[in-house]
């Protein structure tokens, strides 16, 4: 019986330090979802108990809206499920009470808190459960 994790590899992305996902270099019409232009992303492949590390600069909210920062990650599984994530950022002064409501309704919103370390580095340790 195969025991190894459903996750075998992900993409993720974001927005840069200003919450945008452009200037759009790659000239790739601005058309469709925005990871069609996202110049901010990586793919990442599971390591044997399926966990993936990023390393990557913490990305901004939005311009002129409410959403918190995040990382959108999507996981494929050897199953061939796909499923949708987003990584917020407990710091992030736009997760107010609604922002925390909605993550509750969707369990794939994982709120994580910032840690950071003595060279003031922060990270996050993101679990993200697959049904």
């Amino acid at each position: 019986m195969d025991r190894r994790p459903s996750a075998r590899w992900s993409i993720f992305y974001h927005t840069d330090a200003a919450g945008d996902y452009g200037p759009n270099d790659a000239d790739i019409p601005l058309t469709g979802s925005d990871n069609n232009y996202a110049r901010l992303f990586g793919y990442a492949v599971t390591v044997s108990d399926g966990r993936i590390e990023i390393q990557t600069i913490r990305p901004g909210g939005y311009p002129d809206a409410s959403a918190p920062e995040h990382i959108h990650l999507r996981i494929w599984c050897r199953d061939r499920r796909t499923a949708g994530s987003e990584i917020w950022f407990e710091d992030d002064p736009r997760i107010n009470r609604e922002a925390r409501e909605e993550a509750a309704r969707i369990p794939r919103i994982v709120i994580c808190p910032v840690a950071i370390d003595a060279g003031g580095h922060s990270s996050i340790d993101a679990t993200i459960k697959l049904d």
